[in-house]
């Protein structure tokens, strides 16, 4: 081989490396897009069908179906080449694979053991309308459209929910009302509707995220007494019906008013999609600035429940609490927090509620509000 050629090749080798290095799916080398892999409670919550069997085939066909995005379809490169898949993507990879493990030989749900489960989950993983709804359900528009031009197959026209599955797990009705109302959907850098599309918080509770983030320390998740008896909410973690579940998301600073204790908040999900939040307040001291921020945004209350009330220390003293009613959406406002029989902090924060209609019906179902004072 002359020197000529050989120079030659070398620069040509170098360059292909170039490419195949540059021209990897960005899905799969972006934090951003990254990011967007569900959580395996999300995928679970957010694959109910008509039953146990029907939602254990669905779950893990979900699971194949997503985990084989990262380790076939998004590395398979539209000339018939292979890549390595990146680090991080590997890390999102192992919590498909870990789970598939956990569900299939470790410990195997007694519905997996029905005669009807391996063919529905046969049925769902090669459905591609199914696996259409998992990319609608859990990732961006522009993700899904992505994942289409990489894999070189026509964007389907809509998203079909892919078997039995109860129209609950296509979202919230409120949600379609407030949107037709032209009501604000987000809050503190989420989107009531929305999939929760976040990654684990790095650091601890009270570390500031550098992003939104999602605490997966749930023993650490503070006020989960509060969480029950104030707000009707289910515990943090998947409920028994496993489709609702509360989460401790961590906002960043841009997120983060002056006005909320801490930037820890509750997000309250629902088969995987965001229907309302729950934050605690700094009490009395900001009241002036939270009415102020709840009006501007959303106009003036609906009704004013109002009333003295009598601290552990000091005088009584009269607080107001608002509320707005909205097409979809219920507002809530506690200046500082009291619980009926219980003594009140003069010191204590309070808090705010925006939920779905739907979500406040069914927890008002489960748990009647009191507004006494």
């Amino acid at each position: 081989m002359s020197p000529l050629y050989r120079i030659f090749f070398i620069v040509l080798s170098v360059l292909l490396l170039i490419a195949s290095a540059t021209s990897q799916s960005a899905l799969l080398t972006n934090p951003s897009t990254l990011s967007q892999f569900p959580t395996v409670e999300q995928i679970k919550a957010g694959t109910k069908g008509a039953d146990d069997v029907d939602s254990h085939a669905r779950f893990m066909a979900a699971l194949w179906r997503i985990n084989d995005m990262i380790i076939k379809d998004l590395v398979t490169a539209p000339n018939g080449g292979v890549y390595t898949a990146p680090t991080q993507a590997e890390s999102v990879h192992y919590r498909y694979s870990n789970a598939i493990t956990r569900y299939s030989i470790d410990q195997i749900p007694p519905a997996a053991r029905d005669p009807r489960y391996r063919p529905l989950e046969d049925k769902y993983e090669k459905d591609p309308a199914f696996f259409d709804s998992l990319l609608t359900q859990f990732f961006a528009p522009k993700f899904r459209t992505d994942y289409y031009a990489w894999v070189r197959k026509p964007v389907p026209v809509s998203s079909a929910t892919g078997g039995s599955a109860p129209v609950q797990a296509a979202g919230d009705p409120s949600v379609a009302k407030a949107r037709a109302a032209k009501v604000d959907l987000h809050v503190f850098g989420l989107e009531i509707g929305q999939p929760v599309q976040f990654p684990v918080c790095p650091g601890g509770l009270f570390e500031q995220a550098k992003s939104i983030c999602v605490n997966d320390h749930k023993d650490l998740i503070a006020g989960a007494e509060i969480l029950t008896q104030v707000f009707g909410l289910p515990p943090a973690g998947p409920t028994e019906a496993g489709s609702t579940e509360t989460l401790d998301v961590v906002l960043d600073f841009e997120h983060c008013p002056d006005w909320l204790s801490g930037c820890g908040i509750n997000a309250i999900v629902e088969n995987g999609r965001l229907v309302g939040v729950s934050v605690v307040t700094r009490g009395r001291v900001v009241e002036k600035i939270v009415n102020e921020e709840l009006k501007a945004k959303y106009g003036p209350p609906t009704g004013v429940y109002s009333g003295k009330i009598t601290p552990d220390v000091g005088n009584a003293f009269e607080v107001n609490d608002p509320e707005w009613i909205l097409p979809g959406l219920r507002v809530e406002y506690q200046v500082i927090t009291h619980i009926d029989g219980q003594d009140i902090n003069v010191k204590g924060g309070g808090w705010v509620r925006v939920l779905t209609e739907s979500a406040y019906q069914r927890m008002v179902a489960k748990k009647p509000t009191k507004r006494k004072m």
